[in-house]
């Protein structure tokens, strides 16, 4: 068994909608073998990456959330896996913020 961690560089939460695809790549402490890994990542512009790793305008995150097709995330961090899990995950709703910018009334409505 092959326990090469992947790439950081290698993405670990994908989202798409709108023909859009964003990436967030982890940047915190390398994953160990056998241990478990908890992150969280934010739904702010600054957290995610086009596909072709350029920065993701705010307008381009707002629209893979206005029409959200899918959330995948990656469950193995080493190149070869005999066994991963996930679990415990959440998505917490909106809050009421001053961006400076034009509200987007289909994502950002707060309750």
């Amino acid at each position: 068994r092959d326990s090469t961690p992947v790439s950081q560089n290698d993405p670990v939460v994908e989202i798409g909608g709108n023909d859009i695809t964003l990436v967030h790549r982890y940047s915190g402490r390398a994953p160990e073998e056998n241990k478990p890994l908890s992150f969280s990542v934010p739904f702010i512009e600054t957290q995610w990456y086009r596909m072709d790793g350029e920065p993701t305008p705010r307008e381009h995150l707002l629209m893979v959330l206005a029409d959200l097709k899918f959330i995948l995330i990656r469950a193995t961090h080493t190149v070869s896996t005999e066994e991963s899990a996930i679990s415990s995950i959440s998505l917490d709703i909106a809050e009421s913020r001053n961006t400076g910018q034009e509200r987007a009334s289909p994502v950002e409505q707060c309750a």
